[in-house]
């Protein structure tokens, strides 16, 4: 009886956390405040099937850039901030960062049917002269994410490195 009970009670706690977790933030598209190599944390795909109230966000995210060439980019996806500059490309979820000691600071919200909840969210820190990259995977705008809705967007800013500043966050949506 005793295991029985202590397994029904870690049930609940798990549930409670979740259900903390997954409470509704504040709406995504409202920016007026204050968000790596190849590793992610990204969930799979086989989570996509688990309850909303059982699902939490991922740890915070560290990743140092790699060196780069970087794309052309779009209106829009980019930010700068006292030298450094911050860039997202939707079309393989890839952060860039152009300073020689410059952080991107990412925020991935997703949406589902109670409204935009951030999901995940870390830094890309660039030691290179010029243009470094972090490689992400993140859920597309049009896909179904593992809170069980359709959005998928981040909050992106350019924090130089021991300036005590970041830039203003901008908000893109990964439509590509």
């Amino acid at each position: 009886m005793k295991t029985f009970t202590l397994a029904v009670a870690a049930v609940a706690a798990v549930a409670a956390f979740g259900a903390l977790a997954a409470a509704p933030a504040a709406h995504a598209t409202s920016l007026s405040t204050g968000a790596p190599g190849a590793t992610t944390s990204q969930a799979t795909t086989s989570q996509a099937s688990t309850p909303a109230s059982l699902v939490h966000p991922a740890a915070y995210e560290l990743d140092q850039a790699k060196a780069g060439t970087p794309p052309s980019f779009a209106s829009g996806e980019c930010v700068t901030g006292r030298g450094s500059k911050v860039c997202f490309k939707r079309h393989g979820d890839v952060i860039w960062v152009q300073s020689t000691a410059g952080d991107a600071r990412w925020e991935n919200w997703l949406r589902n049917s109670t409204g935009w909840h951030k999901w995940r969210s870390g830094e890309c820190t660039n030691t290179h002269i010029g243009w470094g990259y972090c490689n992400k995977d993140f859920y597309e705008d049009s896909s179904k994410n593992i809170l069980g809705g359709y959005g998928s967007g981040l909050r992106l800013q350019s924090c130089p490195v021991n300036t005590g500043y970041c830039s203003p966050q901008i908000w893109i949506r990964n439509n590509a």
